[in-house]
């Protein structure tokens, strides 16, 4: 009633039409297509990918997730509608917004030394994405290393993870960008609901029935849309984990080159692992999905049915409001991450790259790098990382022995450490891994002649990885020792 006063009153002021709205239908002979219309609801995987982040609101403790009536904006909607017609699968795990949100995880095939064989990667671990897709070096993509720790906080569903969020920005001195970060992302979907009412208000004053049922349309499913961002449907789920925290590691080997390796408790790996989403609506979450869903339905089919019929410079305002909710969602998505890892914080993670060879990364990813990211008691040759080979297989012991001496190091070494008492020790480690290499050559060889040249074959080998664990320990003993140099007496 207020915007049928509204209309009268502007009407009387800045007459648009002398006429009352009336719905007429072109009398042509002509076939009529308008490709505007069709356009609206094209398929658009940005579309669909908002839809489901919208449902999940994954990241709502930080900011909320604007779903826009983009190009294709409403085919998730109708989608959704025509799975509850046709599905006949009772299953709360099957239902339609599970559905939506399950094609957007992206299940990464790993090697582990635990159960699971494939990692999930979707919104609540966006911020992986950047360091999956790291840059390889220019010698020799193959032999690059990721190794990335995987801690309470980065683990769906984490104890503290949104509390933890929240401190850490408010302690940032950044929180103004990080305020004007988000209030952006509200300012683009209220310039998008703004459009389509302005639309709207315009097809009244200017008697056009069919540019108001479609802006209507949209309206109303936008008006679902921004209630759904404050109340998200569907939520991260994960069972009960035994609180085991012994280190376990999954590997994944990119297509393009390069291994990423990921270090955590086995409480949060397989947390990781076993994430799933859950559907457990409210009565008002019921009702705001159905609105969102028929809403959706009716505006895709008003796009058709209403565009050609509409005036020209109306079809031109909705083409305005898809191109800017399309440009918008871009812009979106760019500040999203950035909030993202931003509120994520500094994950532990150790890049190697441009090393000639492949267990140059794999000595200096277990000895060299930070302690929480070290590949300590890594299983190369059960994963089939390396050849089972004696010089690989005495390498093991070696390393762990090692990663041994380095905790004891670095738990006790609150005094000046000296580097020559570090590299005296370090040799000792080295010379038994040569010797134990040739024990482990000569296995199974019967005589002296088999086992020489078994031995040979070994040494040589051995000689190499040696000077790669030589290398790698120097670069550790000096960490070491200018840290020591930096702690303050009397601590």
């Amino acid at each position: 009633m207020a915007v049928s006063l509204f209309a009268t009153l502007a009407e009387a002021k800045y007459p648009f039409s002398s006429e009352g709205p009336k719905a007429t239908l072109r009398n042509e002979n002509t076939v009529s297509f308008d490709p505007l219309g069709v356009a609206a609801v094209l398929h658009n995987p940005r579309a669909a990918a908002s839809a489901a982040k919208l449902y999940v609101q994954f990241d709502n403790d930080t900011f909320h997730w604007p779903h826009m009536s983009m190009v294709g904006g409403t085919l998730p909607a109708i989608q959704m509608l025509v799975e509850y017609v046709t599905s006949g699968l009772p299953s709360k795990s099957l239902e339609a917004p599970i559905k939506m949100c399950a094609k957007y995880i992206s299940m990464i095939p790993v090697r582990s030394d635990f159960v699971f064989r494939e990692l999930p990667l979707d919104f609540s671990n966006g911020w992986l994405g950047g360091l999956i897709s790291f840059r390889g070096g220019e010698l020799n993509p193959g032999n690059d290393f990721m190794v990335v720790y995987i801690g309470d906080e980065e683990v769906a569903g984490g104890d503290g993870m949104a509390k933890a969020r929240r401190k850490r920005l408010a302690a940032d001195p950044g929180l103004g960008w990080w305020m004007a970060a988000r209030l952006t992302l509200y300012i683009l979907i209220l310039i998008n609901g703004a459009m389509i009412l302005a639309a709207m208000l315009i097809g009244i004053l200017a008697a056009d029935i069919w540019a108001f049922t479609l802006f209507f349309l949209y309206g109303s499913h936008w008006i679902a849309s921004a209630l759904i961002t404050f109340l998200p449907m569907v939520h991260v789920s994960t069972p009960p984990i035994d609180q085991e925290t012994s280190p376990r590691y999954a590997a994944y080997e990119r297509p393009e080159g390069g291994t990423v390796i990921f270090k955590g408790p086995k409480k949060n790996m397989e947390a990781w692992a076993r994430t799933t989403w859950k559907y457990e609506p409210s009565a008002l979450q019921s009702f705001l999905h159905w609105c969102f869903m028929i809403t959706g339905a009716l505006a895709a089919f008003s796009s058709v049915a209403c565009m050609v019929n509409m005036h020209g410079y109306l079809q031109l305002a909705f083409l305005a409001v898809l191109v800017y909710a399309t440009v918008a969602e871009i812009i979106a998505t760019k500040i999203s991450r950035w909030l993202q890892t931003k509120a994520k914080g500094g994950v532990p993670h150790a890049l190697l790259t441009d090393r000639e060879k492949r267990t140059e990364s794999i000595i200096d990813a277990t000895i060299a790098i930070q302690p929480a990211c070290r590949l300590e008691g890594f299983d190369w040759l059960g994963m089939g990382l390396l050849p089972n080979m004696p010089a690989f297989r005495a390498m093991q012991p070696a390393l762990a022995e090692i990663n041994a001496f380095q905790r004891k190091v670095e738990k006790d070494g609150h005094g000046p450490l000296e580097s020559g008492d570090l590299r005296t020790q370090m040799e000792i480690y080295y010379a038994g891994y040569r010797k134990r290499a040739s024990e482990m050559a000569e296995e199974g060889k019967e005589s002296e002649e088999a086992k020489l040249a078994a031995r040979r074959a070994t040494d040589g080998l051995a000689g190499r990885l040696v000077e790669q664990m030589r290398s790698a320990g120097d670069e550790w003993i000096a960490s070491m020792t200018s840290e020591s140099k930096n702690i303050p007496k009397g601590e």
